[in-house]
């Protein structure tokens, strides 16, 4: 009690908890900030220049929600991620607590730190790739290229290219919508208005079609200027694009948006709908603080398992042989043909998905596109490294049900609770590839 009074008489509560808040997501930021480049970092820095107190006489507990959510998702899940953005969050609740309501484009911001977020662009992305592909193809012909596509894979005038996920620019992704955002931000205060969420999200919407345009000049630019992945002119390209198609535009649309669409701030009076009304009002503000001291610094580890092994789940393919059993992704072998199959996490991002998992160990993936194999549609791509090539495909099944759909089989995970797996087969050949996928999706695994 005399410490309580102490603190409330010197008015060290605020301090402390902002303090507090700090100590608690280091951990947090300093893993983020180990597994980012540099545009991610970029993108951190523009946090405080988004972050804008819209209401200085409204205080609201709204945030506590995404610490909350964050919280549940790394509690019952354990990616790290979800603690990341609920320290995020958490940041947002002491600054609406302590000095006003903010702005709508600080409720958006810290989706688009998660690496969930990128993740999941990274894997709903495909179809946006392949739409490139063909857009990009289309207008190098118009400018008298010779070309051709497969999937991802072009061919001008007699060199090959293929657009991947870098191509698709999609590590800028993230760094276009958090410039969106900055600029929203930025023209609300020179306004004086403010934009809805509803409003802001059709504006985000605008900012999109600027990001998507900007790739697509970026791939034609790639071609004409023969500039190969990891080099600087590769980068630069990306960059001018990005400002040229992108980030102009957006700073005329943003303004005209704003004027248009935002309304003026209300007139300033007593506070109202404050936090320190409710009882037990000064501790309240530590919520976030505690859970995040909590999951970072104490003992608390939370691994997903099965109660039943994967193995035991399934019908293994009896012309395979089980090499390794790993959590739950199973490695199958047979002579030269490799196959993996792998539990699959509706609130996970990777899942072990081949666009991720096969690029980590050295790979580059070309030819990625959807083909026909019998009855059914897999995807297919090409695996190169050091001059090798191997050929793979997946899917998703559960059962007798296969589905190329990520949303999919994340919707029937959560809400029908059906155990998809992702099947990844890889051989030396593309005829030795299409008889594997015939064996393994005809309905009779163990043929």
């Amino acid at each position: 009690m005399k410490l309580q009074l102490a603190i409330t008489k010197h008015n060290l509560l605020k301090p402390l908890l902002f303090m507090g808040w700090a100590i608690a997501f280091a951990p947090s930021l300093v893993d983020l900030i180990g597994q980012s480049d540099i545009l991610r970092i970029g993108g951190l820095c523009l946090l405080p220049f988004i972050l804008r107190v819209a209401k200085k006489d409204e205080h609201s507990m709204r945030m506590l929600w995404g610490v909350t959510i964050g919280g549940l998702l790394y509690y019952f899940f354990g990616q790290a991620y979800w603690l990341f953005g609920a320290g995020l969050y958490g940041l947002l609740f002491l600054i609406e607590l302590y000095y006003g309501k903010l702005n709508a484009p600080a409720v958006l911001a810290p989706i688009f730190y998660l690496p969930f977020t990128s993740g999941l662009f990274n894997l709903f992305g495909f179809q946006i790739r392949l739409y490139l592909t063909k857009w990009a193809v289309a207008g190098l012909s118009l400018m008298g290229y010779a070309t051709k596509s497969a999937g991802n894979l072009m061919e001008v005038n007699g060199e090959q290219f293929f657009v991947d996920t870098s191509c698709m620019g999609l590590r800028m992704v993230m760094t276009g919508f958090l410039l969106t955002l900055l600029l929203a931000s930025q023209q609300e205060k020179r306004q004086a208005k403010e934009l809805s969420m509803l409003g802001l999200l059709g504006l985000m919407g605008l900012g999109f079609i600027g990001i998507v345009l900007s790739n697509y000049f970026r791939i034609i630019a790639l071609v004409v200027f023969k500039s190969p992945p990891e080099t600087a002119s590769h980068e630069l390209i990306g960059i001018f694009c990005l400002l040229l198609f992108g980030v102009l535009p957006m700073l005329w649309i943003s303004r005209w948006y704003v004027e248009k669409f935002g309304v003026v701030d209300a007139p300033k009076g007593t506070k109202k709908n404050s936090v320190f009304d409710l009882p037990f009002r000064q501790w309240i503000p530590a919520v976030p603080v505690l859970l995040l001291a909590v999951f970072n610094y104490g003992s608390f580890e939370k691994e997903f398992r099965e109660s039943v092994p994967l193995s035991a789940q399934i019908a293994l393919p009896q012309h395979y042989d089980l090499t390794k059993v790993d959590g739950r992704l199973l490695s199958l072998q047979k002579e030269e043909t490799v196959l993996y199959i792998k539990g699959q996490n509706a609130m996970s991002v990777s899942n072990h998905n081949p666009l991720i998992c096969w690029r980590s160990t050295g790979y580059s993936i070309i030819g990625e596109q959807v083909e026909r194999v019998g009855d059914v549609e897999v995807y297919t791509a090409q695996l190169v490294k050091n001059g090798e090539v191997l050929h793979t495909a997946w899917w998703y099944k559960d059962g007798q049900e296969m589905t190329l759909s990520e949303l999919d089989w994340r919707w029937e995970n959560l809400v029908e609770g059906k155990r998809f797996c992702l099947y990844n087969v890889a051989c030396g050949s593309r005829e030795e590839l299409f008889f594997e996928v015939n064996r393994l999706v005809s309905g009779n695994p163990k043929d």
